[in-house]
């Protein structure tokens, strides 16, 4: 058996992946290892140029997008590795950081998932750390912008409801609820236990729900800020417009609410939204009339309009 099996799904991410795989060749050592691309049907070239640049990867194609939960799946069943690092065709690894992981997931038993400091392409930190699950309280926070708030006088509390953690937070080693999916490392035998991810998320929050799930049966979540990669983000959703993200989005995080708090929580959970959602696009609307007039500069708020804007759109007109 080998130590590590890396796990990348893509989809008509050619360029990137291709960056992807030699950050993985030069930067890992020491380590057996095996690296396993399942393709969701790509038309850009990736299956060829894996095959001739990178004949020692283990190919999976599909014939359609079977999407992420259910191609990871696909990976952990032909993965021969102790050890599962699950990693987006759109990040580029640095040396030493697989390294570390995996010795401090062989020190602690409890660890069920362990994950590094995300970075963005400019090397400054990514949000990909959460102190707590999605729940009614911090859907109130968010939809009507207290936790902006919060976290700009607050940015080392985690204060009741706090969903992400802040960029100060993002500095320190620590437990955490659970990370973004753009890379973590679990023991194949832990991510048996919960039967993988869960086939019912096409797109979106299956390793929000997966996490939930290993919490569930005891098992930690770690955050490992020593350990560092770049995450460019969105690669295989770039030509989608921006109701089809959302519409992923939002249908998966409705449906995490109810599979673990009931069809009653997610009434509620979907109240707050189009409350909050209506309240935010209001005070948004006003902010970018008055940034626009007397600043020039608008372009922050007309971004954080998009999550009200789409709860509103999503909650009244569906998937549309």
């Amino acid at each position: 058996m080998k130590e590590l099996s890396i796990i990348i799904i893509s989809f008509n991410t050619r360029s990137i992946l291709k960056d992807c795989l030699n950050s993985v060749f030069q930067h890992l050592h020491g380590i057996e290892f095996e690296t396993i691309v399942i393709d969701n049907a790509s038309t850009d070239g990736s299956c060829e140029m894996i095959e001739t640049k990178f004949p020692k990867v283990k190919l999976v194609r599909n014939k359609k997008n079977r999407g992420f939960g259910q191609a990871n799946n696909q990976g952990i069943k032909i993965a021969l590795g102790k050890h599962l690092l699950f990693l987006n065709s759109d990040t580029l690894v640095f040396d030493g950081s697989i390294q570390k992981l995996l010795t401090f997931l062989q020190k602690d038993a409890e660890v069920g998932v362990i994950a590094p400091q995300i970075l963005n392409k400019d090397k400054t930190i990514q949000l990909s750390a959460f102190a707590r699950f999605p729940n009614l309280f911090s859907e109130l926070l968010i939809d009507f912008l207290l936790d902006r708030i919060l976290n700009r006088l607050f940015p080392l509390w985690n204060y009741p409801g706090r969903f992400s953690l802040s960029k100060k937070q993002h500095k320190k080693n620590q437990e955490v609820a659970f990370v973004i999916g753009a890379c973590f490392l679990a023991p194949k035998e832990i991510i048996g236990k919960v039967g993988g991810f869960d086939k019912r998320y096409f797109f979106y929050v299956e390793e929000t729900d997966l996490m939930k799930r290993l919490k569930d049966k005891g098992y930690r979540v770690y955050f490992l800020s020593d350990a560092k990669i770049i995450h460019l983000g969105g690669a295989s959703t770039a030509g989608k417009t921006n109701n089809k993200k959302y519409n992923y989005l939002l249908e998966n995080w409705y449906q995490f609410f109810k599979l673990h708090y009931g069809g009653l929580y997610l009434f509620w959970v979907k109240t707050v939204d189009i409350c909050g959602g209506i309240f935010s696009l209001i005070v948004l609307s006003l902010s970018w009339i008055i940034m626009k007039l007397f600043f020039g500069s608008e372009q922050k708020v007309q971004e954080a309009m998009l999550w009200p804007y789409h709860l509103i759109r999503f909650n009244f007109f569906g998937a549309k």
